[in-house]
């Protein structure tokens, strides 16, 4: 083999050593999408974005997360029509996603509690206050949205826990927006008497 040879052989070597180090990406035998990720701050990840950094202004984004919530199908009021809801969190925040009609029989058995995804497309909108109380932003899945289910690293794995049971001292919650959900870890140093108030129904005095 001549130089030339050995040194466009090594290069291609190289060429697919660098592209793997960089996506760390590799297909599974069940035809889901399989990469190892292990924070979506890593500069080695820039094509994924953070929960934290979307807005409803934003149309091109990939993200991924840990499913922790997962709602039944529902059916609209009027009886036609289904969704069903999730929230995907990831190391920095999470959002609720809904999945109607198509969408909603497309991934309702794809999406799984505990399992990770990667998800793009969606309209992004802000959180409805009157019905969503938990997440700052909302996703609704369309045509366009691909979710994928993927193997994080365990350095993945351990941040998101961090951020799924962070904890918030007492004296922090004043300070809180209202309608923040917090994790609280505390000691109950006194109990009260079981007291008996009064109330009214059908003109008749009662306690309770």
């Amino acid at each position: 083999m001549s130089n030339k040879q050995k040194k466009t052989k090594q290069s291609s070597v190289d060429l697919k050593k660098i592209k793997k180090n960089e996506i760390n990406f590799q297909e599974s035998s069940n035809n889901y999408e399989h990469f190892e990720i292990a924070s979506t701050s890593n500069e080695n990840n820039k094509y994924i974005t953070s929960i934290k950094e979307l807005t409803d202004k934003i149309n091109d984004y990939t993200i991924i997360g840990k499913v922790i919530e997962k709602s039944n199908i529902n059916y609209y009021r009027s009886g036609n029509g289904t969704y069903f809801n999730f929230i995907l969190l990831d190391d920095t925040e999470s959002i609720k996603i809904t999945c109607f009609e198509k969408e909603c029989s497309k991934f309702f058995e794809l999406i799984q509690l505990d399992c990770f995804y990667k998800i793009s497309e969606g309209k992004i909108k802000n959180g409805n206050k009157l019905y969503n109380k938990v997440t700052r932003l909302e996703l609704n899945a369309n045509q366009k949205t691909v979710i994928e289910l993927i193997t994080p690293t365990n350095e993945y794995k351990k941040n998101i826990n961090i951020q799924q049971h962070k904890w918030t001292k007492l004296c922090n919650i004043s300070k809180m927006n209202n309608q923040t959900n917090v994790n609280i870890i505390f000691a109950i140093i006194k109990v009260g008497e079981i007291k008996k108030f009064p109330y009214l129904i059908n003109n008749v005095v009662s306690f309770y």
